[in-house]
């Protein structure tokens, strides 16, 4: 529960990204929890973007901030012309 802000922003931002930037035609969300791990997965379809080129943008670095304050893992994919995945494991205490 202390941490259900910086989770809901993350996924927010990253469904708004994809919403707003990617022109994608389908976001596919998926949420899992196994092993005391809560996994989120939203990924789309959309133009995709190099990774390093938007690493300096405020969206994917407040991403990973928030990530780094759940000490959870991030995983941001994604390649031109096929989309983009971003992949979210936050072990749960």
């Amino acid at each position: 529960m202390e941490n259900r802000y910086e989770l809901l922003s993350i996924f927010k931002e990253a469904v708004t990204n994809a919403c707003k930037h990617s022109k994608c035609k389908h976001v596919f969300i998926s949420i899992s929890y196994t092993k005391n791990c809560l996994t989120t997965i939203i990924q789309d379809d959309g133009k995709g973007f190099e990774v390093d080129a938007v690493a300096l943008g405020k969206g994917i670095n407040e991403m990973r901030r928030r990530a780094n304050l759940m000490k959870a893992r991030i995983d941001i994919c994604s390649e031109i012309n096929t989309g983009t995945t971003v992949t979210l494991e936050v072990e749960m205490r």
